[in-house]
């Protein structure tokens, strides 16, 4: 069963438009969606999968609670093959990583969310078994106020509780709330291999060997490199912050007890790294200036015309960051960073007390975290100037 250009599914409801991946468990298309004026993703399960409605409803549940995870819309059949609607995001990891290198900052951005929709699946007991590039998709242009989200839980397996006689995979399924982190699965090696952690080859897997994949995903950011035997990426570019290598490094350590135990400590140390001095050796020079000047264009902005126009268009929280991400360049061209002092916890309020702020207020550290470094990172130019 293949699809065309133009050929139609759902009763006219979702137009094809082109093919734009292709496996040995389906075929990807990115399609319309006819009276919603948004572009989806169909993947036509061709390879014939039993699982493959499991799985993406599985998929679909994760991305209820994950921000990170690729939302899935609806499950169909076509001709007695099963295809799913999912939401589309032009860009993938792999693909990306082709074109340019991906600074330590901008690395440790996508890894954030990585490692969240990682640990979001192990606290309902699923492991992803295929973190890798191509399974990280992004939007057209990613920045630091924007998300890279995991898909593709094809392989994903809820972990079973080991026994003598499970040698093979499992297909009980287990409520998040029946499992704990000892529990492992064992299972033939599945996964892509270069990415696949030393049990995982094996056949024997627990949460810990999502944690391998994404130090090896971790360390070709870095490095533009597999690890093949490395497991410090400072080994092969001594540029990299000892932060950042010290976590690769124990991400990828061969024998699970030696690594992190769970994703989210992982997250917890990148975290931490991201405002490393490290990181940003030259925004070193310029963080006064920036205390002095640079939070101030946020009060600025209300009489600047230039920034105006921008936070004009812009209502919803995070669309008001990537607005002042905007006018915050549209302003340093002009006038090179000069505005008055305005507090920070004044700037917090503001944002936090308008309009919709319930909502807000939930994602309101993080986002922050994510904004701040924004602007700190984006003044790398401006201290070179300064100093």
């Amino acid at each position: 069963m293949e699809l065309k250009s133009d050929d139609y599914l759902e009763d006219g409801k979702i137009k094809i438009i082109e093919e734009i991946g292709r496996g040995g468990n389906g075929v990807v298309y990115k399609a319309e969606q006819v009276g919603f004026d948004r572009y989806i993703t169909i993947k036509l399960n061709t390879g014939g999968r039993k699982d493959f409605a499991d799985n993406t409803a599985m998929q679909g549940m994760l991305s209820d609670s994950c921000c990170h995870i690729v939302r899935v819309f609806n499950l169909g059949t076509i001709q007695d093959t099963q295809f799913s609607v999912m939401e589309y995001l032009p860009k993938n990891l792999e693909n990306v990583l082709k074109q340019r290198r991906i600074s330590p900052a901008e690395t440790c951005w996508v890894m954030l969310d990585v490692l969240d929709a990682i640990s979001s699946a192990h606290e309902k007991g699923i492991i992803h078994r295929d973190i890798k590039p191509s399974n990280i998709l992004l939007p057209n242009e990613y920045s630091y106020l924007t998300s890279a989200k995991v898909t593709d839980f094809g392989l994903a397996k809820l972990l079973a509780q080991e026994s003598d006689e499970q040698s093979t995979e499992s297909d009980q399924l287990y409520s998040g709330d029946e499992l704990s982190s000892t529990l492992k699965l064992r299972t033939s090696a599945a996964g892509t291999f270069w990415y696949m952690a030393p049990e995982q080859r094996a056949g024997r897997i627990d949460k810990r060997s999502d944690i391998f994949s994404a130090g090896v995903v971790l360390y070709q950011l870095l490095t533009g490199k597999l690890p093949t035997c490395l497991r410090h990426p400072s080994e092969s570019n001594p540029a990299i912050p000892k932060k950042l290598d010290k976590i690769c490094a124990k991400a990828l350590e061969y024998f699970p007890e030696d690594r992190y135990q769970t994703a989210e400590k992982m997250r917890e140390d990148i975290k931490e790294a991201v405002f490393a001095e490290s990181l940003c050796a030259k925004v070193k020079k310029g963080i006064k200036y920036f205390f002095d000047a640079g939070r101030g264009l946020f009060a600025r902005g209300k009489s600047d015309p230039a920034i105006q126009k921008e936070l004009a268009r812009k209502e919803a929280a995070y669309e008001l960051f990537s607005a002042f991400d905007e006018a915050f360049k549209i302003y340093a061209d002009k006038t090179g960073f000069g505005a008055p002092a305005t507090s920070f916890d004044d700037m917090i309020d503001t944002y936090l007390n308008s309009g919709n702020a319930g909502q807000r207020k939930k994602k309101a550290k993080e986002r922050w975290m994510k904004f701040w470094g924004t602007i700190v990172t984006g003044l790398h130019g401006a201290a070179d100037k300064k100093n």
